[in-house]
């Protein structure tokens, strides 16, 4: 990751609206008219007469936040009382004032001795500093915008007046549409000053132009990249392993190796030096070290400040711009987007994506996405060789997502779809049940509407869903609210849409068997709906199998492989089953007193043993038994003394599963489906003697982000970031059945 320094950001103010029930409800289920409005000097406040159906009335609230500022209640007489910053009142002008002095906005009072009566009232924007209101409203005249907020003329004017020359008059009514004009000027983000220079914006100062974006990423997983306890837990048990076994560790910023995984999961901070060095740590997970702009993740600006690949050679870079963060960061005033010919703008130092080092689309390639969803992981210092004895390459594939999407017959090289589809034609589009690539068609949402037209474009959306849901308190997670376009919202539920359209399955078996044969059943498991391998990204931590059960006629189980047993887990405080099966491993492989079995948080040895579903496909002679689980695996490969990895009498590796990357040698990425591929998975099961048919067989594909084995291990060695609560949220998605099977008993 490589960091350019032009330095130009802004920060914002925080905008107050007025809300009044003649053009909208201060408060939800509430209905207000107001009458009169009145200025009082002596205490600085608005004081406004009306009617509500409700005592209390909400009637300030922070436009960005929508949290309440205010609540008046109405008193005997029916009025509210309540402060309004930047109103002044005099006899022919009612103005309000953005940002101190640098943009104001007055209506004209008609009748008496100000104008002629009857006219409606107009607000004139008054240009101090800010010169580019002429963008929306031309370079000659004033402007005039109307009453109702919307721009109307075409012009602005400078007038340089100072504004404490006018004074503040008492008892003078203001009309409810004159204050609609005025709050309507004040909520304008456009009317806002400058801002400060800063590296990267608060995604609050994007969200004023850019709301419906803001809210959709707000809630994504990409927002939650630096928080995620998780994440932090596995950063500071590998940090406190690589350390205690004499390496440098990764975690902390005074080493070669120093914020490995913080690079993608926290830019920004990363970039600002914000971490402390190894020895100042304390054993603080680095989270605990993030400024805000960190706290953010991948935010607004880590993206749009993004002007290309970074294609040096470095830690697990190979000079293609993919993985380990291989992109150019340019903190600064320069936003960088799709938009081919962008008209300046008012909001940024500079306009959408023209700079010389802008690569044509890249943005939306799949290459953009690469550079973070391909990571590469150094080989064991161990071996000899350097490299990952299986692969021959100097370096482990921990996550090898773009680099399946390029292979596979979505991307460029052997490409049988048609056309290339990219990460974020499944990722930005409208999503499932829309076929990947479906973007909703409209124009450039910015707010406000400037004078000129956009062109009808592709409206992209910043949900991000994939198969992790955030397992803390978290916005956007849970929601079966709709957007503009028709979407769930709520990541949960887009989630569960998401996964029920990656896969398909089927079953068959036949029609007929003899009591105390075997059924030969197979499942046939289809990737036909992702880009990628399936499961994918930290695809060694993800789980997606089968669930087989086969029943006699009364619905007893005769054969099971895939399902779960509700136990007790001790480790993490649950002493009693407690119903959930959610939290509960799969049964191939089990602790040596039968329960799930736990990984040690100092060494990170597991203590499990095979288990009743363990899969015997690979015996020698195959045994078409026992669990089938598409997630891939970290392998470990014994070294001899001279550190050359160690072989059986065959020539074959000796292989050993374990269960955390820092153990590994070797990343097992067979395992997972390739996009379009069908995986075919045999069960031979025994038909007891005596039993009455007919057996019903039902398969149904499952799916999780975590084994609860891995998320306990994380809560016992770090029970400050993990707990049993987080195990609890990590919820199962059933992905898709097949049509249940009956076979009849000869």
């Amino acid at each position: 990751m490589k960091k350019v320094i032009r330095m130009f950001c802004r920060t914002s103010l925080i905008v107050l609206l007025i809300h009044f029930a003649s053009f909208g409800a201060l408060a939800q289920n509430a209905s207000v008219t107001v009458d009169t409005a009145r200025w009082n000097e002596n205490k600085d406040r608005l004081v406004v007469k009306g009617r509500s159906d409700t005592l209390n009335l909400v009637f300030l609230s922070d436009a960005l936040t929508g949290k309440e500022l205010a609540t008046a209640q109405a008193d005997d007489d029916g009025y509210w009382i309540a402060k309004v910053n930047g109103l002044s009142i005099s006899p022919c002008y009612v103005r309000a004032v953005s940002g101190g002095s640098t943009t104001e906005a007055r209506v004209k009072r008609t009748g008496g001795n100000c104008s002629s009566a009857g006219l409606p009232p107009e607000l004139t924007a008054s240009v101090y500093t800010n010169k580019l209101c002429f963008l929306c409203h031309g370079d000659e005249g004033e402007g005039i915008i109307g009453s109702g907020g919307d721009i109307q003329g075409k012009s602005a004017y400078d007038t340089r007046r100072a504004i404490a020359e006018e004074p503040v008059h008492t008892g003078i009514d203001v009309t409810p549409q004159e204050i609609k004009a005025l709050v309507k000027f004040l909520g304008n983000p456009t009317h806002l000053p400058p801002l400060e220079t800063v590296d990267f914006s608060d995604p609050e100062q994007c969200r004023i132009c850019h709301p419906r974006q803001f809210r959709e990423w707000s809630g994504n997983m990409m927002a939650y990249s630096a928080l995620s306890p998780t994440f932090s837990a596995l950063e500071a048990l590998g940090n406190a392993f690589s350390v205690s076994h004499g390496g440098s560790g990764f975690a902390a910023g005074d080493h070669p190796t120093a914020l490995f995984c913080q690079s993608c999961h926290n830019p920004a901070d990363t970039l600002l030096g914000s971490f402390p060095t190894l020895s100042d740590s304390n054993g603080h997970a680095l989270r605990d070290f993030a400024t805000k702009a960190g706290r953010g993740g991948i935010s607004c600006d880590i993206c749009h400040q993004i002007s290309g690949p970074d294609t040096s050679l470095g830690f697990g870079r190979l000079g293609d711009g993919i993985a380990n963060t291989a992109f150019v960061l340019e903190p600064g005033d320069m936003k960088f987007g799709p938009l081919e010919n962008p008209e300046p703008n008012p909001t940024h130092g500079s306009a959408h994506g023209q700079d010389i080092n802008m690569q044509d689309g890249y943005l939306r390639s799949g290459e953009f996405c690469g550079t973070c969803h391909d990571v590469r992981t150094p080989p064991d210092a161990n071996l000899a060789a350097g490299v990952d004895p299986v692969t021959n390459e100097p370096f482990q594939r921990l996550e090898n997502l773009f680099t399946e999407w390029k292979n596979g017959p979505y991307g460029p090289i052997n490409n049988t779809v048609g056309r290339v589809v990219t990460c974020q034609d499944c990722h930005m589009d409208l999503g499932p049940p829309s076929p990947a690539g479906s973007y909703a068609e409209g124009e450039t949402t910015v707010y406000p509407r400037p004078r000129y037209v956009f062109e009808r474009e592709e409206v992209s959306t910043h949900y991000f869903t994939g198969i992790d849901i955030a397992l803390i308190d978290f916005p956007g997670q849970d929601d079966e609210e709709r957007d503009e376009n028709g979407n769930v919202i709520g990541q949960v539920q887009r989630r569960q849409i998401l996964m029920e359209s990656a896969a398909e399955i089927a079953v068959s078996a036949p029609a007929n068997v003899v009591s105390g044969g075997i059924i030969p059943i197979m499942v046939h498991v289809t990737n036909s709906g992702t880009g990628h391998n399936l499961p994918s990204g930290f695809s060694q931590e993800r789980q997606i199998w089968v669930e087989l059960i086969v029943s006699d006629n009364n619905g007893q189980p005769v054969y099971e492989s895939g399902t779960l047993v509700d136990t007790a887990h001790p480790e993490t405080g649950e002493m009693e089953p407690d119903g959930n099966l959610d939290d509960e491993d799969l049964r191939n492989l089990v602790g040596p007193n039968g329960g799930s079995g736990v990984i040690d948080p100092l060494t990170l040895e597991a203590d499990v043993i095979h288990g009743p579903d363990y899969n015997r496909r690979h015996e020698d002679p195959p045994v078409y038994q026992g669990l089938a689980n598409f997630g891939n695996e970290f392998i470990r490969i014994p070294v001899d003394e001279n550190g050359e990895p160690m072989r059986d009498d065959q020539g074959h590796f000796i292989e050993e599963e374990v269960f955390m990357p820092f153990l590994s040698t070797h990343t097992d990425n067979s395992f997972s489906i390739p996009a379009l591929k069908t995986v075919d998975v045999r069960y031979d099961v025994d038909v007891p003697i005596g039993i009455e048919g007919p057996l019903q067989i039902n398969v149904r594909l499952r799916a999780r982000a975590f084994p609860p084995r891995f998320l306990r291990a994380l809560a016992t060695g770090r029970p400050d970031l993990v707990n049993e609560k987080m195990v609890d949220r990590n919820r199962i998605v059933d992905m898709v059945s097949a049509a249940p099977v009956n076979v009849q008993i000869q």
